[in-house]
């Protein structure tokens, strides 16, 4: 049975972890931008706290992972319809004020120091796929990882996510830690606790939500990109992208 104390835990985000310095082991979340990672995230960390699990807790990452992660470590990678994750991505950047449109496929994003990068709609999926393969090199190396789709396992039923992690990280739990979990990290929770952000950039640096982090959590690319932008794409990347989709279940016209 859980203690009462680690329920607490859970929601205050907090504990002693009292044996952290004798487990080395990293736990990290790792995906697709715009994949559910943050989700991976905040449930590691809250599960890792809440159960003083022991582990050093890794900074959410995209492609850093590659260069941090050992055989030792668990990881979460978050995946997603790659078509919705380029709407979703460039959606939230406009949003925030840091992308505009200059043409179709074409976007300019402002950086840090007010520098400005073209960002192309057929590089982000190249970089996505390529990801994915990288991933998918890692797992068959022997590296340890849990995949946590999207769709179906964060967005329309977060439970499925806790509940795989949980089993994943060993924890005894029992199912009101489920509940408790779901009601501080469910996509509408989120989307709520931001909604009333003013900024235009992280507003929690502990959980790593940002304004505007949550539009709908659809980000459907057909009603997104109005002009034929995934349609058109060149014949490699649009044979990758149909692999890909294929490969994980996601229907390809």
């Amino acid at each position: 049975m859980v203690e009462q104390s680690a329920v607490n835990r859970l929601v205050a985000g907090s504990s002693p972890a009292s044996r952290a310095n004798f487990i080395m082991r990293k736990l990290h979340a790792c995906g697709f931008y715009r994949s559910g990672s943050t989700f991976a995230y905040n449930l590691l960390k809250r599960i890792n706290e809440g159960f003083d699990l022991g582990y050093k807790m890794n900074k959410k990452e995209h492609n850093v992972w590659f260069e941090d992660v050992t055989k030792d470590d668990l990881s979460v990678y978050t995946y997603r319809d790659i078509r919705n994750v380029t709407a979703s991505f460039i959606r939230f950047h406009i949003k925030n004020k840091k992308c505009r449109k200059v043409k179709t496929g074409h976007y300019i994003m402002s950086l840090d120091g007010g520098k400005e990068e073209e960002l192309t709609i057929n590089n982000f999926i190249l970089y996505s796929l390529q990801y994915d393969a990288f991933m998918t090199v890692k797992i068959m190396e022997g590296f340890n990882v849990l995949k946590i789709r999207y769709e179906n396992e964060i967005f329309d039923d977060c439970k499925i996510a806790i509940t795989k992690v949980l089993n994943y990280l060993k924890a005894k739990y029992e199912p009101k830690d489920i509940n408790t979990l779901e009601s501080l990290l469910s996509v509408e929770k989120v989307k709520k606790e931001i909604s009333t952000a003013t900024d235009n950039g992280m507003i929690n640096s502990d959980t790593f939500y940002c304004s505007n982090h949550i539009y709908d959590g659809i980000s459907d690319y057909k009603s997104f990109f109005t002009e034929g932008e995934i349609d058109n794409l060149p014949p490699f990347t649009k044979n990758s992208l149909k692999k890909y989709c294929l490969n994980n279940g996601y229907e390809f016209e």
